[in-house]
């Protein structure tokens, strides 16, 4: 660890003395909390009131997804479903490195004012049981980026769960269309597949919600 920073403190100075310019490196954001399955079970967690209650239209996309032999799939979908028994996994080969989930939000001149995006809430991996959770693959880190900006990393602990995440606020104008991108950048490793999954991701955020 001591000789990779010192590799990466002599190219920094390397390039300073050379004049070219460095990238800033992103910010990293630990989770604020872990959300554990309430005793009433997820379904009545995701029913009650919040920031969806006013929410614009958000469409989920994915660099790619999985398809069982079997045919079971895992499309991105699953992964903003109010489930956690579903999951979005993706399709690639390897562990998913670079792999993305993307939510494009459309607002109109109806939506509500003042809205915007200040949290999310990650549930990494299979949640289906412990078992599931293990021998699937988990982020471990997750590049966030705004409109094709990167604007931070997620750094996730492999735990059950949904682990919540204050972000950088993401402004809603009216209308508009703006995407939040979460690529995979590292992963926790399964005992079994190599698949990288997410259950189920939230939002949350600022304006009218009724």
């Amino acid at each position: 660890m001591k000789e990779a920073r010192m590799k990466r403190c002599l190219v920094l100075l390397a390039c300073l003395t050379a004049g070219i310019a460095v990238a800033e490196p992103l910010p990293e954001i630990e989770a604020a909390g872990v959300i554990s399955a309430p005793e009433q079970g997820w379904p009545y967690f995701f029913g009650s009131c919040s920031w969806y209650c006013g929410a614009p239209a958000i469409e989920v996309a994915a660099s790619s997804f999985l398809t069982e032999k079997s045919g079971l799939r895992h499309p991105p979908l699953q992964a903003h479903d109010q489930s956690m028994d579903q999951v979005w996994s993706e399709g690639a080969d390897g562990n998913g490195i670079g792999e993305s989930l993307t939510f494009t939000f459309t607002t109109t001149e109806k939506d509500t004012t003042g809205l915007g995006v200040t949290s999310c809430a990650i549930a990494s991996g299979h949640q289906g049981s412990e078992k599931l959770f293990r021998q699937n693959a988990r982020p471990r880190v997750i590049e966030l980026s705004y409109d094709g900006e990167p604007v931070a990393r997620l750094r996730l602990g492999d735990a059950m769960g949904l682990q919540r995440f204050e972000i950088p606020k993401l402004v809603l104008e009216r209308p508009s269309r703006h995407r939040i991108r979460l690529k995979i950048i590292e992963v926790y490793p399964g005992t079994h597949f190599e698949d990288t999954c997410i259950a189920e991701v939230r939002f949350q955020g600022t304006g009218k919600m009724h």
